[in-house]
């Protein structure tokens, strides 16, 4: 996986970017201009896959032009700013506690001290 990153990685770098300037209507718009030319693929989580692929299409994307502008980015800017793992655990560890507070709050998934004496054996 860290081979197949690094390899995307390079490619990103090694990418040709040319920039046009785009003057209709008297605007001075900078354009990106990209050939497509290198196909990627790559292993990934389906769970987490199709959770992105639904946050794209909220957001009117598809999930090739959303890594298709964080490719260009990344290229444009020289930074990946991505959270690192122990971030994301947070993330979603806080999401897990929050879900169960709300839950608690509802009365969904909850027990009785009863319904839990009588589940453990006590």
């Amino acid at each position: 996986m860290v081979e197949k990153i690094d390899t995307v990685k390079k490619n990103l770098a090694t990418m040709a970017y040319n920039y046009n300037r785009n003057t209709t209507k008297g605007d001075n718009k900078m354009e990106i201009s990209v050939s497509r030319d290198k196909r990627v693929g790559f292993a990934t989580n389906t769970k987490h896959f199709e959770k992105a692929k639904a946050v794209a299409k909220a957001n009117g994307l598809t999930i090739s032009s959303a890594m298709d502008m964080f490719e260009k980015q990344v290229a444009i800017t020289g930074k990946m700013a991505l959270l690192d793992e122990k971030e994301i655990l947070f993330l979603q560890v806080q999401s897990e506690v929050k879900q169960a507070i709300d839950n608690y709050s509802n009365g969904v998934n909850t027990y009785s001290v009863d319904e839990v004496r009588e589940r453990v054996g006590l």
